[in-house]
């Protein structure tokens, strides 16, 4: 896996002091993790030519950070202040008529699928 390059820093500060520290203990524990997984590779290969015991043992486990991260705190940027947004709100309009011959079917295909529904869970169901 090919990862871009990182900007260099150009000023160094305390800040950038602590996340350049954090960021080397990092490395360090994944690079001695990549070495334990190299040695088990290694070690499954030459268990699986000579079908030792070894195999078939579960392997140690380890902590992936064997150095401890550093208590890393990064730094908290104030923010300016930021005036809230304006809001708008709008009256609300009467309600619309509605046609009840619409209101009607309306409900009724409610009232079908209503009981449809119920029809269903009622079969389902164990009384």
């Amino acid at each position: 896996m090919i990862l871009p390059v990182m900007p260099e820093i150009i000023h160094e500060s305390p800040a950038t002091a602590s996340v350049r520290q954090h960021l080397c203990a990092i490395r360090q524990s994944l690079e001695k993790a990549c070495r334990d997984i190299d040695e088990q590779i290694r070690v499954l290969d030459q268990s699986s030519f000579t079908g030792s015991q070894a195999a078939t043992e579960a392997p140690e486990t380890r902590s992936l950070f064997e150095i401890p991260p550093s208590s890393f705190q990064p730094e908290i940027m104030q923010l300016e202040s930021i005036e809230p947004e304006t809001t708008i709100v709008m009256a609300a309009s009467e309600p619309s008529v509605i046609d009840p011959q619409l209101e009607q079917a309306t409900l009724e295909e409610l009232n079908q699928a209503l009981s449809r529904a119920f029809v269903q869970m009622s079969s389902r169901a164990q009384w």
